[in-house]
């Protein structure tokens, strides 16, 4: 008499639509990634508003030791928005270099100077390196920013995760106006120096983007990041989505990673105890 087979757990399969029926786990984990993700937005938004702040209290002010002409106030407001999309332009290829995260993190170091380099200036020349490294910042995350969300997010939850990045960098607008009409200018970037550091320690607690890693061919990782981002789940749970992400990635053998005797293997998790995966299988995902 033969055993009826063992069905895969309901988050395991996916709909005619090719949902994945995840519980609200998930939900939660990729909601609170973009919240963590956030603090990015609200520094970008901040470092916008920052020369209305810096030329409400320099532009021809006499009183002032930096006190800007027309021309001067002009460049300064000018330079940040012509930075920025020469930084977009170079953030493909920090994205592939360095990550989705990893560009999200390495970016607060010039960002962190930039502030305390406004607290400390002295010169007209030192606001300009602000805005140019500020402006050059904004532009370099345009990729990572998006990629990521698109890569960790599911398909139904991804036009929520975005509205709350645009939420955010409007929100830090809001904020760096209202800091600045509280306290002084140099007041407000040294207040605002604080936010990279956060930024920092709240990115460094959510998974890199898995998708990014099957292209890099480190598939335990790519794996341990999915369960992570479908609510801290077992590998069997995401195992038909995991196998999804590395067909559409069409992996192929690193030659780097041929020539080392030690590289990284990776096996499908089988859907239960008895299952097996064949050689064929296994082949498809090496």
């Amino acid at each position: 008499m033969s055993t009826p087979e063992k069905q895969p757990p309901p988050s395991y399969q996916s709909s005619e639509k090719g949902r994945f029926h995840y519980s609200k786990k998930s939900t939660y984990a990729q909601v609170l990634v973009a919240l963590l993700q956030n603090w990015l937005l609200l520094d970008f938004g901040m470092m916008l508003a920052m020369p209305a702040i810096v030329l409400g209290s320099l532009h021809n002010h006499p009183s002032e030791e930096l006190c800007l002409n027309d021309a001067q106030a002009s460049w300064f407001g000018s330079i940040l928005f012509f930075s920025h999309p020469l930084g977009s332009l170079c953030s493909g290829f920090f994205q592939e270099q360095f990550g989705r995260k990893g560009s999200m993190m390495l970016v607060n170091i010039p960002i962190f100077i930039a502030w305390i380099t406004l607290y400390f200036a002295e010169s007209v020349y030192a606001l300009y390196f602000v805005a140019l490294t500020m402006g050059l910042g904004i532009g370099f995350d345009e990729a990572p920013l998006h990629s990521y969300i698109g890569e960790m997010g599911e398909p139904h939850l991804r036009g929520t995760l975005c509205a709350l990045l645009c939420a955010a960098s409007f929100f830090g607008t809001l904020v760096m106006y209202f800091i600045g009409y509280l306290v002084p200018w140099r007041t407000a970037a040294l207040i605002s120096s604080a936010v990279p550091i956060i930024t920092v320690v709240c990115m460094s607690q959510i998974p890199e983007s898995p998708t990014w890693l099957v292209m890099q061919g480190r598939l335990k990782d790519a794996q341990k990041s999915l369960c992570w981002l479908r609510g801290w789940t077992e590998p069997e749970v995401i195992r038909a989505e995991f196998e999804q992400l590395c067909s559409y990635a069409k992996i192929s053998p690193n030659p780097d990673q041929e020539k080392n005797p030690e590289k990284e293997k990776y096996e499908l998790v089988p859907g239960n105890d008895n299952e097996k995966v064949s050689p064929e299988e296994e082949k498809k995902v090496i």
